[in-house]
């Protein structure tokens, strides 16, 4: 690498940068395609890493969120972030000036410019550095190019790993670092390092702060604060009973609307209405509710042991319904409340069978799959597979004609989930899906 003048050039040539380190979540790897970004965050740091600004949010996406279980955000966290264009400007307004760092940052780079030509915006050209270049070029001796790697050779400590702050954080400190071990090679200049000069009259579009970011602990406190829709009615519900005798109809009629673990606002008004009907009481629905998530707990701990697709199906159906649904393999699952509604019996019956006739019915299947086999998380074709074999026809795209809609993810906003959701077809949650098929997943 050329060295013609002194560290000290490079140092001189440092006085006064500043970096602004970018990092995308992202649906996939295709900007100019279909994919999207999902999570974005930007760190303005000083060359010797002091932070003088970060930024960090969820974007919708407006379609489904890709791989989960590499990025960990679901569709349920960004249902209510911004879409990009509402945050543009909040992250332009910090690369504005900066030389931009990432690593590999013609992958950040490349979906953020993707992402503004959706609105009619473009970039200029920038300097950029690249971590993953440096790390690279300088021989910091990690054993891959993968930022954590990286991190760990230089001793840069990287926390909350595959989130945009996080992964932006872990960059900037290595930038510091790749900087320094520059310095003691004798590389002259950043231009020595593959960033360029700014050209002369760069126009930057001018897009104002909304100063409203979404991040993650935002969703995850929303998702907590948030009173569902069944909790609402049951609020609405009176306090005195005026009917003793069986809710099995009720039961069943839940058992319908948590096919696909949400409660849409005319699935709620449906079950009030029949709660209504059948003259049940506040306590009544409370303790048909409880009833329910113990009948769940029941069937999830019937092998002595509890996957975490069972235990996050128990916490999905419970928050729904406003109920403690806390177990492990360990703790006695109690019995029924007592109520006047219905026989233990009656909840068993309904949650043995399937919210639908799953024979010689068709099925699609959307999104990443939570469910675990033998150690191993199921592909979509083994999916497949177990669905033919236990009797269902698999589609491979959605049609009117299609009977049933498996979501690896309830808040799914994929091409084939919102299409289903148009023709009224049925939605049924994964879980939901291996229990009525009779499949026993990890």
């Amino acid at each position: 690498m050329p060295g013609g003048r002194t560290a000290t050039a490079l140092l001189a040539d440092l006085t006064d940068r500043r970096f602004a380190v970018l990092d995308c979540e992202t649906t996939g790897i295709f900007p100019h395609r279909h994919d999207r970004i999902l999570e974005v965050a930007v760190v303005v740091a000083r060359a010797d890493g002091r932070v003088e600004d970060e930024f960090v949010t969820l974007v919708n996406p407006g379609r489904d969120v890709g791989p989960t279980s590499i990025h960990g955000i679901t569709a349920a966290d960004v249902v209510d972030a911004p879409p990009f264009v509402a945050v543009a400007g909040d992250v332009l307004d910090r690369l504005r000036g900066a030389i931009v760092v990432g690593h590999n940052v013609r992958f950040d780079e490349g979906f953020v410019r993707a992402e503004c030509g959706r609105f009619g915006t473009m970039l200029p050209v920038f300097p950029s550095l690249c971590t993953l270049g440096l790390a690279s070029a300088l021989r910091l001796g990690a054993p891959s190019r993968r930022l954590a790697d990286c991190c760990r050779a230089v001793g840069v400590p990287i926390d909350d790993a595959h989130s945009a702050l996080g992964d932006a954080r872990a960059a900037g400190g290595l930038l510091t670092a790749c900087l320094r071990v520059a310095c003691d090679q004798g590389i002259a200049s950043l231009a020595d390092l593959g960033c360029e000069s700014s050209p002369d009259g760069l126009h930057w579009p001018e897009i104002p702060r909304s100063g409203r970011p979404f991040p993650r602990s935002a969703a995850r406190r929303a998702a907590a604060e948030h009173v569902p829709f069944l909790a609402r009615i049951v609020a609405a519900l009176p306090h005195d009973s005026t009917l003793s005798g069986s809710a099995a109809g009720y039961l069943a009629a839940l058992d319908r609307a948590l096919a696909d673990r949400i409660v849409s606002e005319d699935e709620a008004a449906e079950l009030l209405l029949l709660a209504q009907s059948y003259g049940l009481s506040r306590g009544d629905v409370e303790a048909l509710h409880q009833r329910y998530v113990a009948a769940l707990r029941r069937i999830a701990l019937a092998d002595g042991h509890l996957s975490d697709l069972e235990r996050n199906d128990l916490d999905a159906v419970a928050r729904l319904l406003g109920v403690d649904a806390y177990v492990n393999e360990k703790c006695s699952v109690p019995s029924s409340p007592a109520s006047g509604v219905a026989s233990p019996a009656e909840d068993e019956v309904v949650l043995r069978e399937s919210p639908v006739d799953l024979a010689g019915k068709s099925v699609c299947f959307t999104g990443e799959l939570a469910a675990v086999i033998g150690g191993t998380r199921v592909a979509r074709e083994q999916a497949e597979a177990l669905a033919a074999a236990a009797g269902l026809v698999v589609a491979k795209s959605v049609t009117k004609a299609l009977d049933l809609l498996v979501l690896a993810d309830p808040q799914s906003m994929s091409g084939k989930a919102r299409k289903a959701r148009a023709y009224g077809i049925t939605l049924l949650a994964e879980a939901v899906f291996w229990r009525a098929i009779g499949v026993k997943v990890d």
